[in-house]
């Protein structure tokens, strides 16, 4: 009896049905194998690269902010790029680069998701290429009839552009401020204008 037993089991372990894919990976996982362990969460991995929206010139150190499951922050690199590693696989992602004397740019990011075999498949995502505007302070000063400065006016200065993403503009903004005393509004925040008129330039 335990010889027909053991026939049967070695019949179906050679022909028999091909075994369960339990790792999502196309192929099946004989019990008891190391990919029937429990599942795990994917990771996946977030590069971008950000540069000067006018010059062209990579811009280093610039700080990139990623919100997916949870806040990762990194530093562009000399030659512009940054990586993020053990980023959470699956879903959208929110992200944020800042440097300074720029303008901030921010986007979403679809973060992939496949599963392999164990632990996990790494999955990658780009967040493409980021180009900043340089920001200035602009100012300006307001009359009134008499030819004297005139107080407590406000002002709003709408630009439709403040960052390039994928060589697409986005990032409309407006600033807003109020004049003093003398009249004199100053804008802080503002993009640099003639960093603005070599991007309306390039643009034709």
């Amino acid at each position: 009896m335990r010889r027909l037993l053991c026939a049967a089991f070695v019949l179906t372990a050679c022909g028999g049905e091909e075994p369960a894919d339990l790792n999502g990976d196309g192929q099946g996982d004989l019990p008891g194998s190391v990919t029937q362990i429990a599942p795990v969460h994917p990771i996946a991995s977030v590069s971008g690269y950000v540069f000067d929206v006018a010059t062209g010139q990579a811009i280093e150190a610039a700080s990139v902010m990623l919100h997916a499951t949870r806040k990762h922050s990194s530093t562009t690199a000399v030659d512009g790029y940054v990586t993020f590693e053990s980023i959470a696989a699956g879903g959208q992602a929110l992200f944020q680069v800042v440097a300074d004397g720029y303008l901030p740019a921010n986007g979403t990011v679809n973060i992939p998701s496949q599963s392999g075999d164990f632990p996990s498949a790494n999955n990658h995502a780009t967040i493409g290429r980021i180009g900043l505007m340089r920001s200035a302070s602009l100012t300006t000063t307001v009359y009134g009839p008499d030819l004297q400065g005139k107080s407590g006016v406000l002002m709003s200065l709408t630009v439709p552009y403040s960052f390039v993403w994928n060589e697409g503009y986005r990032g409309e903004m407006t600033v807003q401020a109020t004049s003093g005393d003398d009249g004199t509004i100053r804008f802080e925040g503002a993009p640099d204008l003639a960093a603005l008129s070599a991007v309306i330039s390039s643009r034709g």
